[in-house]
């Protein structure tokens, strides 16, 4: 049922969805030679490719978590709340659930103080949002 979520999803263009430009840009990064890359290249694509892992992903994963729950969405899937929706849906253990949900919360607290007080959310605060939920 997710899933038929996540096709609605589509850039400004319409013409691809989001989810398939993220997995043609991971089958390209899978598909690199690296026997072609020096030292610095191969260490340089490394800490790129962490900086989407650790920062990123998780702030688009506090984003959807947290419409999800602003939403009531877990209802619509006879789910009792997020937390036991994203169990379910995503058959992740009830902890790691739980700690997804908080994170989004903090997150969305974070952008809440920041657009209160006038200031713009930037990449650094969405940053320190997703590196305490790691």
């Amino acid at each position: 049922m997710l899933e038929r979520m996540f096709d609605l999803i589509q850039t400004d263009s319409g013409d691809e969805h989001v989810l398939d430009k993220l997995a043609d840009a991971i089958d390209e990064l899978i598909g690199l030679d690296l026997t072609r890359l020096d030292a610095a290249e191969l260490l340089d694509l490394l800490r790129g490719v962490e900086t989407q892992r650790r920062r990123r992903i998780p702030v688009a994963d506090h984003r959807l978590i947290a419409e999800l729950d602003e939403r009531g969405i877990a209802g619509e899937f006879a789910a009792r709340d997020t937390r036991t929706l994203l169990r379910d849906a995503l058959r992740l253990s009830p902890h790691e659930a739980k700690r997804r949900v908080r994170a989004s919360i903090s997150a969305r607290a974070e952008r809440s103080r920041a657009n209160i007080s006038g200031v713009a959310t930037t990449t650094a605060s969405s940053r320190n949002a997703a590196g305490r939920s790691s």
